[in-house]
């Protein structure tokens, strides 16, 4: 059974990505300032080098999967340098100990790199982020390529699915309110390749199981608005579709300024690993039964 280790396993993605290792892997988890009830996880600051260095050498895993990282785009604006010291330099950690163990890195990254003007954009499209979130986790790809070579990232799309229980997702807030019959405002001008949580998790197991180092989309297969997106789920969910209220980027206040089109086209993944996320109408249905409705 290949030794994993997951790094951020008290996020979102990580919660699920360590549900579905430990079925088949002996993983052991790391998480920060939050750990699911329910998890079995190490507390590691990743921006402590010497500890990220002790933890993995002493474990010397198959595989690292990092998926820590500070991922509240108003709070990386906010404070850039807090955001550069765990999306940057954290990962330099990461991948100088990965080195050291002579392991492999899958570094999670995010569409946001990109700058929203075209869309569907694929492993050879240029990075070109616009904001402070964006850019560190495109700093985040080079400087993991850098310090280890046997290095995949996997650039996500928005998740959708139930959280690890720290803060609602904004699909449960958004969810949650519309039970309640409260509207949200949902942006008509923001395209994205939506995904379900666990795909997402899946896309990294799937380039565990066929490693090969370089960069890798994981995206749904529709591209959608954020609001035409919430409206369906809200009307696959029995909810009042006219509930997403659709708004511009522009007209909310105290917003990050969002790309347009983050979509992404994720071929390479799916040949070269034969990973196959699920539909809109089932990642929805799941969703269901994440949040017991």
């Amino acid at each position: 059974m290949y030794k994993v280790a997951l790094t951020g396993a008290g996020g979102n993605i990580g919660f699920r990505l360590a549900r579905l290792l430990e079925k088949k892997y002996d993983v052991t988890c790391f998480a920060h300032n939050h750990i699911p009830a329910g998890l079995d996880a190490v507390s590691l600051d990743i921006t402590d080098a010497d500890a990220v260095h002790h933890a993995i050498t002493r474990l010397r895993p198959y595989a690292v999967i990092n998926t820590a990282a500070l991922a509240d785009a108003n709070l990386c604006q906010r404070q850039p340098e807090l955001a550069d010291s765990v999306n940057v330099a954290g990962v330099i950690n990461i991948a100088k100990a990965c080195a050291a163990a002579r392991c492999r890195l899958i570094h999670y990254s995010t569409d946001l790199v990109f700058d929203g003007r075209t869309g569907m954009y694929n492993e050879k499209s240029a990075p070109n982020p616009i904001g402070v979130y964006g850019a560190t986790k495109s700093r985040s790809e080079l400087v993991a390529l850098g310090h280890n070579e046997a290095t995949a990232i996997l650039r996500t799309a928005i998740v959708y699915g139930a959280g690890s229980g720290k803060r609602p997702t904004f699909f449960e807030h958004v969810v949650r309110r519309a039970r309640k019959g409260e509207a949200s405002k949902v942006f008509i001008n923001e395209y994205r390749s939506f995904l379900y949580m666990d795909d997402s998790a899946t896309a990294a197991i799937s380039l565990l199981k066929n490693f090969s180092p370089g960069i890798y989309h994981a995206g749904g297969n529709e591209r959608l608005s954020r609001h035409v997106f919430v409206s369906r789920m809200f009307s696959f969910l029995g909810l009042d579709a006219k509930l997403a209220e659709p708004v511009k980027i522009a007209d909310v206040d105290n917003q990050v300024y969002r790309p347009a089109d983050c979509s992404l086209y994720s071929g390479k993944l799916k040949d070269a690993t034969g990973w196959k996320p699920a539909s809109i109408s089932e990642g929805m249905r799941k969703f269901k039964i994440d949040m017991d409705l």
